[in-house]
């Protein structure tokens, strides 16, 4: 393996987009697509793990709906309240996926030898809607992450 490629056994070289460095042993690889039609590989890893010291303190976080969390010194972490406008774009996008899918249903009956996938439309629709939700995914997961490191 070098800098940005790894070799797969039936995929040969592939070059990847390295987040951080990887230690110790190989066992496995996995590599999957997502809705959107991006690839992602996940690599498990056998490596020492290393214990940390303890700090004799305790504290207890109650999470919730109302509120992210509660800590057991009485803070309060309000919960993070997303854009109305990727909702609504979310709203807009699905009721074009609706409408290109009744199309595309008429195409694929009147044709009985067309298939869903021959109908672009329909197609490069719901890849947006996809990649709409992969972006709403990724805000919710970003905010939650940022406030319990804190």
């Amino acid at each position: 393996m070098t800098i940005n490629i790894i070799k797969l056994p039936k995929l040969g070289k592939i070059k990847y987009a390295r987040t951080r460095e990887i230690e110790g042993r190989i066992i496995s690889a996995t590599v999957r697509k997502n809705p959107s039609g991006k690839y992602f590989i996940a690599i498990n890893t056998e490596c020492e793990i290393n214990e940390l010291s303890k700090t004799n303190s305790e504290i207890g976080i109650d999470l919730g709906l109302a509120d992210f969390a509660i800590l057991s010194d009485g803070t309060k972490i309000p919960n993070m309240h997303f854009s109305k406008q990727l909702e609504q774009k979310l709203k807009r996008e699905k009721r074009k996926l609706s409408h290109r899918q009744l199309i595309a249903k008429k195409r694929v009956w009147k044709d009985p030898n067309k298939t869903w996938d021959q109908c672009m439309n329909y197609r490069k629709q719901k890849i947006k809607v996809a990649k709409l939700y992969e972006r709403i995914n990724h805000c919710k997961n970003d905010g939650s992450s940022l406030k319990s490191v804190k």
